[in-house]
């Protein structure tokens, strides 16, 4: 039966597989071998009417060279899918930007991509806000590709060279949904922590521009997180997507001495969580609870955690 997936990164479409099957398109369409992901993932089942076209043996991309990130440009925003990584996200205003960040965006080059469909690899969406409001959308794929898991709409965007946009993203360590492992769970209880494996455990990023990624299963699961902060502030932590009930809990780093919770969230409504942290390392636990109870199976796919600093 195949295994789907919702996507985080609006615009990246989804389809389901039998992982069988995926394992035979890649040999089919001359790909790397590519292990089978230990956690499930869930995809939207779609009819995108894409078309695989086959380019020539020797025939490679036409470059366009044209520069993405101008003198006038003001802001930055990628978004991923990669069937094997997840979802993840990232955006700056330019005053933001680090003089590293700034000199990788300024080598930025567009291309033709070769009419060649791929499978399973991670595509990008690129949004670059100018400063008389305008918006230029690009996109992006591992191995200069056309990726089956893009939707149409994005897949006929402009494209930037993977390589031109490589530099950009070595800079950003934001988490990948597959970075953070469900803790499947029988009961509506969460987990406590203080019983909890913390070698299990990913540290969330400070950097309040990332969109972190985070995968959870179809049935009720925790997720052991860490949080270290340097300087007294008030962060909101958010989820940026509505999947069953979601909700995130705030400890101390002994995980003796519950510091804050959100309100459960809902099918309609995300949680949002805010604190006022002293410096220090905490521990955070994200649950997800389906509101039919833990003996029945729910939604699953890609959600997403972001740290917004208050004050």
């Amino acid at each position: 039966m195949p295994r789907h997936v919702e996507c985080l990164v609006p615009g990246m479409l989804c389809f389901g597989k039998v992982i069988a099957a995926v394992l035979v398109l890649l040999v089919a369409i001359g790909c790397s071998t590519r292990t089978e992901p230990s956690r499930p993932v869930e995809r939207q089942a779609t009819d995108a009417g894409i078309v695989d076209a086959r380019a020539e043996a020797g025939a490679g991309p036409t470059v366009e060279n044209k520069a993405v990130w101008r003198p006038t440009s003001t802001r930055i925003e990628v978004s991923s899918f990669g069937f094997w990584e997840g979802s993840t996200g990232y955006a700056k205003d330019r005053a933001e930007l680090t003089p590293e960040q700034l000199a990788a965006l300024e080598r930025l080059r567009t291309m033709t991509p070769p009419e060649q469909m791929g499978a399973d690899f991670t595509s990008y969406e690129v949004r670059v806000t100018d400063e008389d409001g305008s918006v230029a959308r690009y996109r992006a794929a591992e191995g200069n590709v056309r990726d089956s898991d893009e939707s149409v709409n994005a897949a006929s965007l402009p494209t930037i060279d993977i390589e031109t946009l490589r530099p950009f993203l070595d800079t950003i360590k934001c988490l990948r949904a597959k970075a953070v492992e469900p803790i499947p769970r029988t009961t509506t209880t969460p987990l406590d922590p203080k019983t909890a494996d913390m070698s299990k455990a990913v540290a969330v990023p400070a950097d309040t521009a990332c969109t972190n990624g985070v995968f959870v299963p179809y049935g009720c699961s925790d997720s052991l997180l860490t949080f270290d902060v340097d300087a007294p502030a008030t962060y909101e932590i958010v989820s940026g997507r509505c999947l069953e009930q979601l909700s995130l809990r705030v400890y101390t780093s002994d995980r003796t001495t519950l510091l804050a919770e959100s309100t459960p969230g809902t099918a309609e409504s995300c949680f949002t969580l805010r604190h006022t942290f002293e410096p220090g390392s905490y521990v955070l636990v994200f649950s997800k609870t389906n509101a039919a109870g833990c003996n029945q199976n729910g939604k699953a796919g890609d959600t997403s955690l972001r740290v917004r600093r208050v004050k």
